[in-house]
C-alpha cells in the first residue's frame, strides 16, 4: 500500500512569501547539520514568526563552522550581548524557546520566491 504524502499547515506557510521587514520570532529548534556540497558542519536554526499577520510562518537559517562570524547577530539576539573582542563559545541550543527579532527578506530559489532570515536582534533593541 502506498504511503500518504503529508503537507501540513507549516509547510503551506513556508511557501508563502511575506512582506520583508522585522518580525518577532521564536527559536523552535537548533540542530547539527552538514552541507551536502562541501561537507562543512554547522547549525540549522528553525524559527517561527509570532504575533503578526504572518503568525506561524516558519523560517530556517544556517550558520557554518567555516564562517562563524555570520552568527554574531544571532548570538546578540539570544543573549542581549554583542560578540566583541576575542569572541567566545556559544551554545545555540540554549536559545530554543526564546523570542527574538528577525529581519525577513524575500529570496528566489529555483525560480520560486521564498523567505530568508537575513538578520537578528534582541526583542528590546
Amino acid at each position: 500500500m502506498p504511503n500518504p504524502f503529508h503537507i501540513g499547515k507549516s509547510d503551506l506557510l513556508r511557501s508563502k512569501p511575506i512582506k520583508p521587514g522585522w518580525y518577532e520570532a521564536v527559536v523552535k529548534s537548533v540542530n547539527d547539520t552538514t552541507a551536502k556540497s562541501s561537507g562543512v558542519s554547522g547549525k540549522a536554526i528553525e524559527l517561527i514568526i509570532v504575533g503578526s499577520e504572518n503568525d506561524g510562518v516558519p523560517l530556517t537559517t544556517r550558520f557554518w563552522d567555516n564562517a562563524p562570524g555570520f552568527a554574531a547577530n544571532f548570538v546578540w539576539a539570544l543573549t542581549g550581548k554583542k560578540v566583541e573582542g576575542e569572541g567566545g563559545d556559544f551554545v545555540f541550543e540554549n536559545g530554543v524557546g526564546k523570542k527574538i527579532k528577525v529581519l525577513v527578506k524575500n529570496k528566489e530559489w529555483q525560480g520560486k520566491l521564498g523567505n530568508e532570515a537575513a538578520d537578528f536582534m534582541p526583542l528590546n533593541a
